[in-house]
């Protein structure tokens, strides 16, 4: 009996120590384990602006992570080859690339596991300019790095036979003094300016002479293409404050030059009749004569800007004989005379005949400073030169679109263009009276054209209808654009739908190994459409 009791024990015993151990086993399990650890190898960044480098991420989780993601503040962060997901270990790459703005910026890592916990870790970034190369005067060519500022010890020129390649977010600095001496751009070769969308080149001049009051100062030389100069490529490149005089010592005052002694300097001159010029996304702004002048080759300007060009004359876009291509999609605001202008004359050779295509372009409040009896607008045929001009907005111009009675009239293919003014000076000039061509002409019939006040073309941040007729303007009464101008259309805009599409475009253009398309006629009247 004592030893069948002894064994009772014995069980019970046996029985509270196995429960004691499931117990134990139970509360270990229950117990809650520690939240994702990441890290990263290096802990910081210091870069400059663009600029692209790695990390490695090391995710340590005893409750096995399921997921690892990344978020910044500025930039761009991306996370490959991670592993390791439902284990207690992982691993995975961060690439991050700089803002183009320079500050200080947070990368955020975060790991959560299967008890839906999450640890987090922060990457501090500073992003910094790199420092300024000075480039002495004389000759260019090679490569300019992205996000680097240059400042210009003088004047430069790329010799023939090579180019100059500048590549995204640079800054070049033309420090002038508004006389001949001021420095300028010279290109007897190839120059290929590749900004971006993001990250865009800008030409101008110290930030302390970037002022109104210099808007028509005239500051350095510009953009000089030479009789030479075999490809030049502007995309996304702001050029701005160009107007300087030249002289003898200007590698762009060559015989045969479109320059008198002393001649303002264009923002970009062209003038090889074999060349390709091409130049989209960028602007011209703040000159004291043309913003542009084509004296020769072959072309294609679209989906630029063009802003306050020439003091008391000069156009956006003005194109000499020897000049075939394309120009579409441009903004001209508050050109001196003609927002777009071509002529068969006056180039570096007189052949092959001047033949543009113009279409959907804008121009608002042309031609109020031009001083010359009939002259001063918005678009501008002359002297022998053919094309087509579909599409074109015209808005507070001083006259509209312009045929003179020497240019090749036959050849030209004009209609569906969109007119509004606010007095009837310039509703009188919708058809300029002393141009060839009358409302009814060509395909005049489609176009968009009313009584004062008609037809606002509705842009959706700019206001039309309080314009005035008063003629000269004085140049230094005007400032800058309105902050947040925005010349695309309204929903219920006249000029939507009411363009053309159905006519020949320019071919292509094949420069520095890369082929550049015209863009395809749009449906709406203008440069923008209703974005």
């Amino acid at each position: 009996m004592k030893t069948f009791m002894n064994f009772r024990l014995f069980a019970a015993v046996g029985m509270i120590a196995m429960a004691l151990s499931v117990f134990s086993s139970c509360k270990k399990d229950d117990e809650t384990k520690p939240a994702p650890q990441v890290s990263s190898d290096p802990t910081s960044f210091n870069l400059v602006p663009g600029q692209t480098e790695t990390a490695s991420i090391t995710v340590v989780a005893p409750g096995s992570f399921t997921s690892l993601t990344v978020s910044a503040d500025q930039g761009t962060a991306v996370l490959s080859a991670i592993s390791g997901t439902d284990t207690e270990s992982g691993s995975a790459t961060l690439t991050y690339t700089a803002p183009d703005a320079e500050g200080n910026y947070t990368i955020t890592l975060s790991a959560v596991d299967n008890l839906m916990q999450t640890g987090t870790k922060t990457i501090s970034v500073s992003v910094a300019a790199k420092p300024a190369v000075n480039v002495p005067a004389g000759e260019v060519s090679g490569t300019w790095d992205a996000n680097t500022t240059y400042i210009a010890q003088g004047a430069l020129l790329v010799p023939a036979g090579k180019s100059l390649t500048i590549e995204e977010g640079v800054t070049i600095i033309f420090d002038g003094d508004g006389s001949s001496a001021a420095p300028e751009l010279a290109v007897s070769g190839s120059l290929y300016c590749m900004g971006t969308e993001n990250n865009p080149i800008l030409i101008t001049v110290p930030s302390a002479k970037r002022t109104q009051a210099n808007i028509f100062a005239g500051i350095w030389g510009g953009i000089q293409g030479l009789p030479d100069a075999s490809e030049m490529v502007l995309q996304y490149t702001n050029i701005e404050y160009v107007g300087a005089p030249t002289g003898p010592g200007n590698s762009s005052l060559y015989s045969g030059s479109p320059y008198d002694d002393g001649d303002p300097r264009y923002g970009v001159l062209f003038s090889n009749t074999d060349g390709k010029f091409v130049m989209q996304h960028s602007s011209i702004s703040y000159t004291a004569d043309d913003g542009m002048r084509i004296v020769g080759g072959t072309i294609l300007i679209s989906n630029n800007t063009f802003v306050l060009n020439g003091k008391n004359g000069g156009e956006s876009v003005n194109i000499k004989s020897g000049v075939t291509g394309t120009v579409a999609f441009n903004m001209s605001y508050r050109a001196a005379t003609n927002a777009y202008k071509w002529s068969n004359s006056s180039g570096t050779s007189p052949n092959p005949q001047t033949d543009i295509a113009c279409y959907n372009n804008t121009a608002v409040d042309g031609g109020w400073r031009q001083t010359k009896t009939g002259r001063g607008g918005s678009i501008n045929i002359e002297k022998g030169a053919r094309g087509t001009a579909y599409n074109n907005l015209i808005v507070n111009c001083r006259f509209g679109l312009k045929v003179v009675g020497d240019a090749d009239f036959s050849n030209l293919s004009i209609g569906y263009s969109h007119y509004y003014g606010t007095d009837t000076v310039m509703s009188n000039q919708f058809y300029p009276k002393d141009g060839i061509m009358v409302a009814g002409d060509k395909e005049t019939a489609s176009d968009i054209a009313g009584t004062p006040g008609q037809y606002d073309p509705m842009f959706k941040s700019y206001t039309v209808s309080n314009y005035t007729s008063a003629y000269p303007v004085d140049p230094l009464s005007l400032g800058y654009m309105p902050e947040g101008s925005d010349f695309s259309l309204q929903s219920g805009a006249p000029g939507i739908s009411a363009g053309k599409t159905s006519f020949t475009i320019m071919p292509s253009i094949s420069a520095n190994g890369t082929s550049y398309s015209a863009p395809s006629p749009a449906s709406f009247i203008g440069a923008f459409g209703a974005n």
